[in-house]
């Protein structure tokens, strides 16, 4: 018969008890991996947009479009948290709002001018881009300067000497004006386009108010065809360069802008001349619609 061993029997209980003891203390240690956000394997963006770069006149967007990277969102307000998870990596954060008579593609918005302002324009637009290097398990707070994109521009002719009597309407033309513009820079992209002003006639002075995405580097020409009284002549066309006064139309669009000349006809032997006078600013008037 085998003996019972007291001692053993001790020595294995003992055993027993510190591996139990060192497999509880192994597995306590084993550490839970913490995280900041709920979407550890992403990225999140909160967008603050702000607005200190528009017309006192000009109300901001109820609603605008942000678009960043592949993702297009329409948000309103100042303050979103973008509602799609990011990759890791660099991204591009274009902001604009959706306005009449202009188009967002890529990076470039385009314009399409009334044929007749009378009535239409195209609307107000602001942009804003940003660039953000989205990290995992981060939500990234951007804020977003918006720039006003469009600038309002008021000409204005008195009529003096022979002309008031005589001219019964003025068809008008401007070169040299910014068909579409980079979205990031706001600089013109593409060829300068011809818009046509309309002026409409109050009193003794002509005046065409239009919106305008801004200037190129061509000269800014202005073609007036003045029509008469009794069709006699049928029309006339005078000729006034404004180059020199929109040199810098495409800074501050925030301010309108108010162009003041007067227009004589004069009566000569042969007939009469037509001319305008040099063009000043006229900041007492310069009110937006």
């Amino acid at each position: 018969m085998k003996q019972f061993n007291m001692k053993e029997t001790v020595g294995k209980t003992v055993l027993l008890i510190l591996t139990v003891a060192q497999i509880t203390v192994q597995t306590s240690c084993v550490q839970e991996t913490l995280y900041n956000t709920d979407h550890p394997e992403y990225g999140k963006i909160a967008l603050t947009t702000t607005w200190e770069d528009c017309g006192e006149w000009v109300d901001i967007p109820n609603s605008y479009t942000a678009q960043i990277g592949s993702h297009t969102e329409t948000l309103s307000g100042e303050m979103n948290t973008i509602d799609y998870f990011f990759d890791e990596g660099s991204l591009s954060l274009h902001v604009y709002n959706v306005v009449n008579g202009i188009t967002v593609n890529g990076e470039t918005a385009t314009a399409t001018y009334p044929s007749a302002w009378a009535g239409s324009d195209i609307g107000w637009f602001f942009t804003g881009s940003h660039s953000v290097v989205i990290e995992k398990d981060k939500l990234h707070d951007i804020t977003v300067p918006m720039q006003q994109q469009v600038r309002q521009l008021t000409l204005e002719l008195e009529l003096a000497g022979d002309a008031k009597e005589r001219i019964t309407g003025i068809d008008a033309t401007l070169s040299g004006v910014a068909g579409a513009i980079n979205i990031i820079s706001g600089n013109p992209a593409g060829d300068a386009v011809t818009v046509t002003p309309v002026f409409t006639q109050i009193n003794d002075e002509y005046s065409a108010t239009m919106r305008l995405l801004g200037v190129t580097n061509n000269a800014q020409i202005l073609s007036l065809t003045l029509q008469f009284a009794d069709g006699i002549p049928s029309t006339y066309t005078v000729v006034s360069d404004l180059s020199s006064r929109l040199a810098s139309f495409n800074t501050g669009k925030r301010m309108p802008l108010v162009l003041y000349s007067i227009l004589v006809v004069t009566p000569t032997a042969g007939g009469f001349t037509a001319t305008i006078d040099p063009w000043t600013e006229d900041s007492g008037n310069a009110i937006a619609d």
